[in-house]
């Protein structure tokens, strides 16, 4: 499975904003158990924002 750059760069802004905005790790728009593209996504997201907070 690969995940489009356009999918790809768009969680991550989103991880950026959720971060800078100090909003919580819940605000997540991608569904950790839905389709492996979504859960894929959902880690990405994840791994960005903690890594903007500096907790990765």
């Amino acid at each position: 499975m690969t995940i489009p750059e356009r999918d790809r760069r768009a969680a991550i802004t989103s991880a950026m904003l959720a971060a800078t905005r100090g909003l919580p790790a819940t605000t997540c728009p991608y569904d950790p158990g839905g389709d492996p593209a979504q859960a894929a996504l959902a880690v990405l997201w994840l791994r960005a924002y903690l890594r903007l907070l500096g907790r990765a």
